[in-house]
């Protein structure tokens, strides 16, 4: 008898997390289990990429959304969400799964009963960058309370792992599951498209969210363009912050050195013409494009945050900067005036890229059940 698996996320909406579970799902057996996904908004540019054998479920429209989502923010109420969901989730599954910290968890607490086996993701340092903190006026105690109710955590990384102990203080059983990286699919998508480019290119892949803190490329890119540098910076993604880094592109007078190449789907082809992958992040948990950079043999430079220190082992297979910018910019400077270190790099990218291996990855999820 099939295993009945729910996955529950927020959306699946263009960021690393949302094409993780994606690829999972892509790669799921299911001749042994039948998959549900519960989605709190049901949108996303990865919609159209879940296989058909999954059944969606939507939890809310906009209207419940605002509504629930507020009354557990401000007064701390959660009948609402609860009977929302229970009315809409009424079966009974082998495992749920809450791939994502915040409203995820919190819909996945409401449903615990429902599972033999409750597991929840985690992909971030919650430690430096506890954005989660303020899903309701309570804060960290219904945060923990949520994961108190859980059977297993799984970590992206040993350091997300080990940054969400010094948070909370939580007595279930904790695990590493390495994000799993289709790499063949990755070098065959990036070589079926031919992208264009004229220069050396510095690129991202990131949502245009504080985190990422794209500011500090920006100001990187005007000193090396002061510097007289011949080279191009490309920016692929969306997000809230793409006017302001617009209007900031504009200040510094960089509209033709940085450029804003959109969301990519896929993005492979644009990461291969990367002659460096630049990540100035404050904080992250397992870069998914650090490890999509690596299967290509990229070159990167990264400040120094848990999932790349890891990735990366610690600045054996790329460069690890600290947050600040004469950092990010002395590292930059340095690969640009030493070609040879670059190649170097190319190298160790595709040395590294050895650790992925999707079918390993996913018997660590099935074990899990």
């Amino acid at each position: 008898m099939k295993k009945k698996i729910l996955f529950i996320m927020f959306n699946l909406a263009g960021g690393g997390a949302e094409k993780v579970l994606v690829d999972i799902l892509q790669h799921f057996d299911y001749n042994q289990y039948d998959v549900e996904l519960a989605l709190i908004k049901r949108k996303g540019v990865y919609l159209s990429d879940i296989p058909k054998n999954v059944i969606i479920r939507t939890l809310f429209n906009r209207f419940t959304a605002q509504l629930g989502f507020k009354l557990l923010k401000y007064f701390n109420i959660h009948f609402v969400n609860k009977l929302i969901i229970q009315h809409k989730i009424k079966d009974r599954y082998h495992a749920i799964i809450s791939f994502m910290e915040g409203y995820p968890l919190v819909v996945h607490s409401y449903l615990a009963e429902q599972a033999e086996v409750n597991i929840s993701w985690v992909h971030t340092d919650l430690f430096t960058y506890h954005r989660t903190k303020h899903l309701s006026i309570y804060g960290d105690k219904m945060e923990k309370a949520c994961y108190d109710k859980m059977d297993k955590l799984v970590f992206v990384s040993k350091d997300s792992c080990s940054q969400f102990d010094k948070l909370f203080d939580i007595n279930v059983p904790k695990t590493v599951i390495y994000n799993p990286i289709p790499k063949d699919s990755i070098i065959q998508s990036a070589n079926n498209t031919h992208v264009e480019k004229k220069k050396f290119v510095i690129g991202n892949v990131a949502r245009f969210v504080e985190v990422k803190k794209l500011d500090r490329l920006m100001r990187v890119a005007k000193r090396l363009k002061d510097d007289h540098y011949d080279i191009e910076f490309w920016l692929i993604g969306e997000g809230v912050l793409k006017n302001d880094l617009i209007k900031l592109q504009k200040q510094l007078g960089l509209e033709d050195y940085v450029f804003f190449k959109g969301f990519k789907k896929p993005a492979y082809p644009y990461i291969k013409q990367f002659d460096l992958l630049l990540i100035t992040s404050l904080t992250e948990g397992f870069p998914l494009v650090v490890c999509e950079a690596l299967c290509l043999g990229v070159p990167i430079c990264s400040t120094r945050v848990t999932g790349s220190i890891e990735i990366l082992d610690n600045g054996n297979f790329g460069i690890l900067t600290d947050h600040d910018d004469d950092s990010i910019y002395n590292a930059v400077k340095q690969l640009l005036d030493n070609r040879n270190q670059l190649q170097y790099y190319h190298e160790k990218s595709l040395e590294r890229s050895a650790m992925f291996d999707i079918d390993k990855a996913m018997e660590e999820i099935y074990a899990l059940f």
